[in-house]
């Protein structure tokens, strides 16, 4: 699919990936396709509010990066949320990677924060016309909380699970760490997989990215000689 640089933040080359389609079909389809055009612009505003609060995640990282004088290449926005492309590898210390990985969550648990006082302050200002606003704040507020969980769990290659390998590799070995958490990671696509037979069908999509992603750390580190999907 193709790629288009859509504007640079702080220097940095903000990057639109053509599958950020899946996520507009996500969150905007039943707006979309309501007939009304009160119902297409709150779809719009979702989907743009999402898109800032993935950018801001990535953004997080990016801002805890140039900390430690890690340049960032670019962000990529993609159908599975985003990516921060480092110009160079991350730094050695322990401390320093765990900061760096759990600055976007924690951009996200802000956002939550932000959005949900935000919606409470436009229901108390008002009836009527801004109770439609005050529900698209709290939306996004429950999204970005969804999203500040998910990051945290410990799978292969979320935050949450490569900050956990960064702990736990100072007690059993980087190997060792690096299958820890690829077991915990098949753990959540279990889950996800029973989420998508309950019809959340994003959820499979995601579980089949999970499950290749820690079936090959798998296979890299010393697990299970698991026979690979091609």
């Amino acid at each position: 699919m193709g790629k288009a640089e859509i504007g640079r933040i702080f220097g940095i080359p903000i990057v639109l990936d053509a599958s950020f389609v899946l996520l507009i079909a996500l969150f905007g389809f039943g707006y979309f396709t309501s007939a009304s055009l009160v119902g297409v612009s709150y779809g719009l505003a979702l989907v743009a509010g999402v898109a800032v609060s993935i950018l801001l995640h990535e953004l997080g990282h990016a801002l805890a990066a140039g900390y430690w004088r890690v340049p960032t290449a670019s962000i990529e926005l993609n159908g599975l949320g985003g990516l921060c492309h480092f110009a160079r590898n991350m730094p050695a210390d322990r401390l320093a990677n765990i900061v760096m990985l759990l600055a976007g969550p924690a951009a996200n648990l802000i956002l939550w924060q932000v959005f949900s006082t935000a919606s409470d302050w436009v229901l108390q200002s008002g009836t009527g016309g801004p109770d439609r606003l005050a529900f698209l704040l709290r939306q996004l507020g429950h999204i970005n909380f969804l999203l500040f969980i998910f990051n945290l769990m410990p799978a292969h290659p979320l935050d949450g699970g490569r900050a956990l390998v960064q702990v736990a590799s100072k007690f059993i070995g980087y190997d060792r760490a690096m299958r820890a958490i690829a077991y915990l990671g098949l753990l959540v696509v279990a889950w996800l997989v029973m989420l998508a037979f309950g019809g959340q069908m994003f959820a499979a999509l995601i579980a089949f990215v999970l499950l290749q992603a820690n079936i090959e750390v798998l296979q890299t580190h010393g697990g299970p000689r698991w026979k690979r999907w091609n």
